[in-house]
């Protein structure tokens, strides 16, 4: 994914850089309102003004067979995340030190976290000391953006020096330095993440950052409803009954308390919910627009029976769709890379099969990075399907800048032509990336083949995930013009991808500046 920081370090602080956390966590992005184009704002508030009753019933009733997997997928996750607790360590990736003081995962600091009875309220975790040894963790409070005057006033941090076995810290988070002091109050943060029955972070004190913080990746049935604007591909496979408690999972993260026993019962169930607001007093004004507009699609998708025609003739499901021949890479990284030519798809019903490829961020391990830092040099592999692969090195003459390592051809000398390469740790697969010209991530193919995008499924491309589906459009293979055979867009191309548990694409965007 193409991240631009412009950084003026030396080569001490490129050592530091490469050995801190650099990793690039996705996480909810928001955007002043006078940045959303007045269409949009409109359009979120005639949706929320439709919503109704949100504990209504939608549509006819669709159950799901017994046993049936709720057909969600994600960037980066195609079934149920793994659980953030200290139980998890054994047989999982190396721990950081401050992560294993507090007997957790390195999850703490890869994933995000929201606040039981409001999710605008988040939290999530930064290295500020040197990579896997470091004892220092940054906290980041965010609230909701309309409570400040900019999205950095929105911010608040606190850095603590964890210590093994101790979970409770004094910390006392301070507005950032681009923007004017506020009163900071002192809070206590304690970790119960190895708690098997309720893993989750609570902070004490009088101010708003008070409450019990739980990670997303594990609490919610579908994250991406509060982060990206969904696609009918998204839902279409989905049981009514799933979708009328997808679309009340927005209330309850908000809040929201229910009449409805069913809804009442399932929730309290959730350890993350908090009914602090009751039906009467709750307005769809605290809503972000992202959450409006998604409570809208699955109203749409709750009454349209035919949802899952997906050919316009015949319904599917799940069992309907082959497993993806590349399910096996997708997962595992942030960042995931596929180029698929439509102009040579065909249709298959239910989706399109386009030949294409899949690629993952090119890696070292933290032994060849010691070599790479020690002097010598490593080999890296670029394409896994021919063997292509290049050198890796210090660069030499370069100490002062960002890009401290070298990239290059085999036989050839470091002092020749390469590509200047920066380094940056993977917390989840213990493994370290390599970036180029602007936070580019060299990608390694792992897969060429027929590709498979569902019906329905969109495209976008922006710098951020929430700009770019609320611009995105319903992916169609173009066809080529009979007489030049021409074909006007015939590729689609994504970093950032979301897919059922068979590993068909529901949405493709493309992140970058």
């Amino acid at each position: 994914m193409i991240r631009k920081h412009i950084y003026r370090l030396g080569w001490t602080a490129m050592v530091l850089l490469v050995l801190t956390s650099c990793r690039m966590k996705d996480t909810k992005q928001t955007y002043p309102k006078d940045e959303v184009a007045a269409q949009q704002q409109e359009q979120a508030a005639s949706q929320s003004e439709k919503h109704g009753d949100p504990e209504a019933e939608q549509g006819q009733s669709r159950k799901p067979e017994a046993g049936a997997a709720v057909p969600a997928g994600g960037a980066g996750n195609a079934g149920a995340a793994a659980p953030a607790g200290g139980a998890e360590l054994e047989g999982m990736q190396t721990a950081v030190r401050a992560v294993q003081n507090l007997e957790a995962c390195n999850q703490l600091i890869t994933g995000s976290f929201f606040k039981a009875g409001d999710i605008r309220c988040g939290l999530s975790f930064e290295l500020t000391g040197e990579g896997w040894e470091s004892d220092r963790l940054k906290c980041v409070f965010t609230l909701p953006d309309e409570m400040h005057t900019s999205y950095y006033d929105s911010m608040r941090t606190a850095e603590i020096l964890t210590e093994k076995g101790k979970k409770a810290y004094k910390i006392t988070p301070e507005t950032m330095e681009e923007v004017p002091r506020v009163p900071a109050l002192t809070y206590t943060i304690k970790f119960a993440m190895d708690d098997e029955s309720d893993p989750h972070i609570s902070v004490k004190g009088e101010g708003g950052l008070a409450g019990d913080y739980y990670l997303f990746e594990d609490s919610l049935t579908f994250p991406d409803v509060f982060s990206r604007y969904l696609s009918r591909a998204d839902l279409c496979l989905w049981p009514t009954e799933n979708l009328w408690l997808l679309r009340n999972e927005i209330y309850a993260a908000n809040g929201r308390q229910f009449k409805s026993d069913v809804l009442s019962r399932y929730f309290s169930e959730k350890r993350w919910y908090r009914g602090i607001i009751e039906p009467d007093s709750f307005s769809d004004s605290i809503l972000s627009d992202v959450e409006s507009g998604n409570i809208s699609l699955i109203q749409k998708m709750e009454n349209d029976t035919d949802r899952d025609k997906l050919d316009g003739r015949n319904q599917y499901g799940l069992e309907d769709l082959p497993p993806a021949p590349y399910l096996q890479y997708l997962g595992r990284y942030d960042e995931t890379g596929l180029s698929g030519d439509l102009s040579q798809a065909r249709d298959m019903g239910a989706y399109y099969a386009v030949p294409g490829e899949i690629s993952v961020p090119a890696s070292i391990t933290r032994e060849q990075l010691q070599t790479v830092l020690e002097g010598g040099q490593v080999r890296v592999t670029l394409d896994e399907l021919t063997g292509e692969s290049r050198m890796l090195s210090l660069n030499p003459g370069q100490e002062d800048r960002l890009y401290g390592f070298l990239l290059y051809e085999a036989g050839e000398e470091p002092t020749g032509r390469g590509y200047e390469t920066g380094i940056r740790p993977d917390y989840n697969t213990d493994e370290y990336h390599l970036w180029q010209t602007s936070w580019d991530t060299v990608m390694k193919t792992v897969y060429k083949g027929d590709i498979y995008i569902m019906k329905g499924a969109v495209s976008g491309a922006d710098t951020g995930l929430l700009r770019a589906s609320q611009y995105q459009q319903e992916i169609f293979p173009d066809p080529a013009d009979p007489e030049t055979g021409q074909v006007f867009c015939g590729q689609v191309t994504g970093n950032r991808l979301y897919y059922n548990s068979r590993g068909h694409f529901t949405a493709i965007y493309y992140l970058g500046d």
